[in-house]
């Protein structure tokens, strides 16, 4: 299946425009794509994994303060474990599943007829790559907005608890941030398990 290339249906979905086109882009371009093209054309093309690091960096911190901020009682292995399920597999490939990010996805021709556009791993990655894609455009203003909402304010997580990441770069011209990304995570008896994710736009 062809990936889809109306970007600006994409930037709509994210609440973001962004400034440079072509890191969004980049963002979207998996291995096997980079590994057919330079194969095809002899010409080195650049994937997403690059950015892929940069966005786990971006968000382990973002979520870390954020965590930090919410739940002042908190320990610190409390906050690692915290943090670690919600920037999981899991729940950041359940946020790009809502917004059909697989429709956008660069992929070689046997990671597409094999499911790529479906798969967990890609998909957060790919999500990650995004992020990265956000923070690098957005005028040196990092991604820190994020709002995570529980039940009672100041208490430990709790289940149906959400994370949003809005207005990401600065002023209100070209590159502003509208809209945001939310992954809705639940607990369990021993800490919160992220669980599901959705859009909000």
């Amino acid at each position: 299946m062809p990936a889809r290339t109306d970007y600006d249906a994409l930037e709509q979905l994210l609440g973001y425009v962004f400034a440079d086109r072509g890191l969004l882009v980049s963002a979207l371009r998996h291995t096997s794509w980079r590994n057919e093209q330079a194969a095809a054309d002899g010409v080195p093309v650049d994937d997403n994994e690059r950015l892929e690091f940069l966005g786990d960096a971006v968000l382990d911190l973002v979520v870390g303060h954020r965590l930090m901020q919410r739940y002042p009682q908190l320990r610190e292995g409390e906050l690692t474990v915290t943090r670690a399920q919600v920037v999981s597999e899991a729940g950041l490939s359940e946020v790009a599943s809502a917004l059909d990010l697989g429709a956008w996805l660069l992929l070689g021709r046997g990671e597409d007829k094999s499911g790529g556009r479906r798969k967990p791993s890609i998909l957060a990655d790919a999500f990650e790559a995004i992020v990265a894609a956000v923070f690098s455009t957005a005028a040196s203003m990092p991604p820190r907005r994020w709002r995570r909402g529980c039940s009672r304010s100041g208490s430990r997580p709790s289940s149906s608890r959400a994370l949003r990441l809005q207005d990401a770069a600065p002023g209100g011209g070209p590159g502003r941030a509208q809209g945001a990304a939310e992954a809705t995570t639940s607990s369990t008896s021993k800490g919160p398990t992220t669980t599901s994710g959705s859009w909000s736009r």
